[in-house]
């Protein structure tokens, strides 16, 4: 999956599990991200990691929310095959995911691991009982939703230059 494909439909191409409803949620959370991004600043860092051609970007994306508290975002985004080198963006690159957001643990950390689409490498910092038990209360049917500050986070890369071959060559650091 892009980062392109998971903001049009992150339960993948053609699938239509929630109908009309995924339109009304998407709506709801464009809303709620041109909220956020005029009254808050996301801070980004990107690293590359050129043995395995990926980048990764930390996002900290502060709450829609009047409290005053962050959420760690990270996106793993990667071209092992090397079949995207030509492009000047990052937009087709394959991504993996997390956030240490309530609702992305208790929610969506089993279902993303189980897709793939989970960063593994930071599932601990959920803890483990996250990604080992199903969320048969909050998400029982097991959906790749959108959780909303990957969402943010997907929409704020997509939107700036970050994914530009110019932007990484002047601020990304190495992994």
């Amino acid at each position: 999956m892009t980062i392109q494909e998971y903001i049009k439909n992150p339960m993948g191409k053609g699938d239509a599990a929630l109908g009309n409803s995924r339109s009304l949620l998407l709506a709801q959370l464009k809303e709620k991200y041109e909220k956020l991004v005029v009254r808050k600043i996301i801070r980004t860092t990107v690293y590359y990691d050129k043995p395995r051609n990926r980048y990764l970007y930390h996002l900290i994306i502060p709450t829609e929310t009047e409290r005053d508290n962050d959420y760690d975002v990270i996106f793993e985004l990667s071209d092992g095959d090397h079949v995207h080198d030509k492009e000047k963006n990052l937009r087709n690159f394959s991504i993996r995911m997390i956030a240490n957001s309530p609702s992305f643990a208790y929610t969506f950390a089993y279902v993303y691991k189980q897709a793939g689409l989970l960063f593994e490498p930071l599932y601990k910092r959920l803890g483990k009982e996250f990604v080992k038990i199903p969320p048969d209360i909050r998400n029982r049917y097991r959906i790749v939703g959108y959780e909303k500050y990957l969402f943010f986070g997907a929409s704020y890369l997509l939107e700036t230059d970050l994914l530009t071959e110019s932007y990484l060559k002047k601020n990304a650091h190495p992994y």
